[in-house]
């Protein structure tokens, strides 16, 4: 989408020094949903992102969405125009086939450039309570990630951790299993545990459709 549309492509978790998010005409913000609630980073940002236009865009994995969009939507400053759920390929189910029909945004992308675009109203769906109370407690307990005799002590989880919940491969409480750690390690030093009720959740009918707010 932001080739399309000619906008530059950030990561929100590793923004550069100094850059300015105050005084845009139109924020297109993807983000992960993590048991049905907003990463710790996403809130961060959306907090001081500051734009006249919102797109938001809540990628999940087929499974539940929560209310992510309805929370973004509290956080930003401006007015959210368009949004969408996208199914995709969850995190912790090996096999799901990526998202590959990006035609369905089209919807997306037309109001971006209407400069006359109405705002949105984005309904509260049903969210499970622990989701909105100890959305860290339930990812711990669903995934265990442990350091292993790998480690050399090289700190590049340390570095690429947007929540600063690593340092030498040691996690902290402030971990949310996005596993960035596990796909930067050079050694493969940090192993991933499902946990059976995870594993017996993730069976669970999947959802396959993309629902869009415009």
């Amino acid at each position: 989408m932001a080739g399309r549309c000619g906008f530059d492509c950030l990561d929100l978790t590793a923004l550069p020094r100094g850059f300015s998010c105050k005084d845009l005409q139109v924020a297109v913000t993807v983000y992960p949903i993590y048991c049905q609630s907003l990463p710790r980073a996403v809130k961060d940002f959306l907090s001081f992102l500051r734009a006249e236009r919102h797109v938001l865009i809540a990628a999940y994995g087929r499974m539940s969405f929560g209310n992510a969009l309805w929370e973004a939507s509290r956080l930003v400053e401006g007015r959210v125009i368009a949004a969408a759920y996208l199914p995709v390929a969850h995190l912790y189910r090996k096999g799901d086939a990526p998202f590959g029909d990006f035609a369905v945004l089209e919807p997306l992308e037309r109001k971006i450039f209407d400069r006359c675009a109405d705002f949105i109203s984005i309904p509260k769906y049903r969210k499970h309570l622990f989701a909105a109370l100890f959305p860290a407690w339930r990812s711990r307990i669903g995934v265990s990630l442990k350091r292993g005799a790998e480690c050399h002590l090289c700190d590049l989880c340390s570095n690429i951790c947007p929540n600063h919940a690593i340092e030498c491969g040691k996690i902290n409480h402030r971990c949310e299993r996005c596993l960035r750690c596990v796909s930067i390690c050079p050694r493969g030093a940090l192993h991933v545990h499902v946990t059976f009720p995870l594993r017996m959740y993730l069976k669970k009918a999947k959802r396959t459709s993309v629902l869009i707010f415009t």
